[in-house]
């Protein structure tokens, strides 16, 4: 196979279109604004154990209103209590177990 001559080169080096010298001179502007310094990283306060508690306590008052008003007898309070228990695990389960951090 025949290597391409620098005469029928369609774009031969120039100092125009020479990568390596473009990339140079990007890292020399860089070090001289010093964007490659250190960052520092401020962990954000996580809202998930403020979140967790409004929908735990704002579930279970709701499943206990709505067993309230339904008249308390012992159908409705076992299921009412059936409701706050898997309200609480499950949302349990999902806030710290699947979730991440946010």
């Amino acid at each position: 196979m025949p290597v391409p001559s620098e005469e029928n080169d369609p774009q031969p080096r120039t100092p125009d279109n020479d990568v390596m010298a473009m990339l140079r001179l990007n890292k020399e502007r860089e070090a001289q604004r010093e964007i490659n310094g250190p960052v520092t990283h401020v962990p954000k306060k996580s809202k998930r154990l403020r979140d967790y508690l409004l929908s735990l306590i704002g579930g279970n008052l709701f499943i206990i209103g709505v067993v309230w008003f339904n008249g308390l007898n012992a159908v409705t309070a076992i299921y009412g209590f059936s409701g706050i228990i898997l309200l609480s695990t499950g949302l349990s389960w999902v806030m710290f177990q699947v979730m991440d951090d946010y």
